[in-house]
């Protein structure tokens, strides 16, 4: 067993060392000046040797060094004595002709895959043949982007809606000089050259636009104010509505079990091309999962995240203290990076108040106008919990809608009675998250940061408090709840 280890031990050195010789003479002498002798003598080994671990001279240069582009320099080597500025232009126009000809999103979903353009035709002309590290890119743009202070960050596959086709264009050509091969020491050089200059134009138009608002949790999490809401969705359209929402700017999106559409809302997570760590992500436990013990892991799995952001247990019926220590442990174990309750009011909440181990950071129930939860709110204030409002506008309540005080506030900053309510919530630190599969709805629901009610006005709407609610649930219905199991959307 001691002699196979340290063949292996052997091996692996030997495979190194052919690697790290390739690496040092392709760099120096062009890809076409390197024989697989030279790599084994470099290497001091035979190359029957190089044989045992490659099959060719282009495998040895897939393993190579993904940060320096040390792959490229075969294309470099011959290009030393071109003229670069010739050569940025000339990538420029070949990559703009390759989104004039297959269309923005082709060129969106081209980058997504990580497939840079390989035996592309310009016009009568074949460029060589040439790959790039998709990864090693991303970090160098990124850089540029974070440099040149866009808020947030754009991911690489957002580049050509966001920052423009001319500077991948200019990445590719960068990618393809001799300058790039140094290796990562040159992104400083990449950045003061190349990105800040060509992001300039973006920067102001960035800090023009209104940024998300937060509030923070008691344990220190953050969370955006306005969020997207998917009850009653089916899943077809639970899936077009978080797509196109994340896409508009929103970052919170609400599921639960019961809305049997958490498969179709981690779809259109993942076709929004948002990355995962900017959403936040809610969603429910119902009654039926309380004491599954592989609950959790199986929401996970509908949603395919592997974490999130807020884990609700959705009603206080059956055994809903087994379904709390689940969340609990959830997020001891880092499952969920928040907690939370829904539908907990009176008796309810006075008996988990004296139960949890872990406080909760949110509360989801029904908040509006006409009802502001002043009674709850004194205990939540208490434990800095948030409060989650569903039903925000009234439940389609035209009375609601119709107080002359929203259209009077509305005419005032161009808004819709329905964005003064919305705004109404976040100025009353309530988490707002109404749902629409009317895209316009989306659109207009998030356009609510860019005004403030002042106080008076606030103290106006204060006024419309009846303490009446929409929605009253019995007893008899907690114990439907605790009887009824989703029937979970097949993969």
């Amino acid at each position: 067993m001691e002699k196979g280890k340290a063949r292996q031990a052997r091996a692996v050195e030997t495979r190194k060392r052919l690697v790290a010789a390739a690496k040092k003479l392709i760099a120096a002498n062009g890809f076409d000046s390197v024989s697989i002798e030279d790599i084994a003598k470099e290497a001091g080994v035979s190359a029957g040797s190089f044989y045992t671990y490659f099959k060719k001279k282009e495998d040895v240069v897939e393993e190579l060094n993904k940060s320096d582009f040390y792959h490229l320099a075969e294309i470099v080597n011959g290009r030393k004595d071109e003229d670069l500025p010739a050569r940025l232009r000339y990538y420029c126009r070949a990559f703009l002709g390759e989104i004039e000809k297959t269309g923005i999103e082709i060129c969106r979903q081209w980058v997504r895959n990580n497939i840079a353009p390989v035996n592309m035709t310009i016009g009568d002309k074949e460029t060589t043949k040439y790959r790039h590290d998709y990864e090693a890119m991303r970090s160098i743009l990124q850089e540029g982007v974070r440099r040149a202070e866009l808020k947030p960050v754009t991911p690489v596959d957002e580049l050509a809606l966001f920052i423009n086709a001319e500077l991948y264009g200019l990445m590719i050509a960068w990618c393809m000089s001799d300058e790039a091969m140094i290796g990562s020491e040159k992104t400083d050089l990449f950045c003061e050259t190349v990105a800040e200059p060509a992001l300039k134009p973006y920067r102001q138009s960035n800090e023009e636009e209104e940024p998300m608002e937060f509030v923070t949790l008691n344990n220190e999490v953050k969370c955006p104010v306005v969020g997207i809401g998917t009850c009653m969705l089916a899943p077809a359209d639970a899936e077009n509505s978080v797509r196109e929402a994340l896409k508009m700017g929103y970052r919170l999106i609400d599921t639960a079990n019961a809305y049997v559409n958490e498969r179709a809302v981690g779809r259109g997570i993942r076709e929004s091309g948002v990355p995962r760590e900017e959403i936040f992500l809610s969603t429910k436990l119902w009654p039926s999962e309380y004491e599954n013990p592989n609950a959790i892991d199986e929401t996970l799995e509908r949603l395919g995240v592997d974490y999130l952001d807020l884990l609700y247990i959705h009603q206080p019926a059956g055994n809903w203290l087994a379904g709390y220590r689940q969340l609990e442990k959830a997020y001891r174990e880092g499952k969920a990076k928040a907690i939370g309750i829904s539908n907990f009011e009176g008796q309810y909440m006075a008996e988990l108040e004296k139960a949890w181990e872990i406080v909760p950071q949110f509360i989801q129930v029904e908040a509006h106008p006409y009802f502001t939860q002043a009674e709850l709110r004194q205990t939540l204030d208490k434990y800095g919990i948030k409060l989650m409002s569903w039903y925000p506008l009234g439940h389609g309540d035209t009375s609601l809608m119709n107080e002359p005080v929203f259209a009077e506030v509305g005419k005032k900053y161009g808004k819709t009675p329905a964005q003064v309510i919305l705004r109404w919530h976040t100025q009353m630190g309530f988490v707002v998250i109404p749902g629409s599969k009317n895209v316009a709805h989306i659109k207009d629901n998030l356009n609510i940061l860019d005004f403030k009610l002042n106080d008076e006005e606030m103290a106006e709407i204060a006024k419309l408090d009846k303490v009446e609610r929409y929605y009253h649930r019995t007893d008899e219905q907690l114990v439907q709840f605790a009887g009824w199991r989703p029937e979970f959307e097949k993969r």
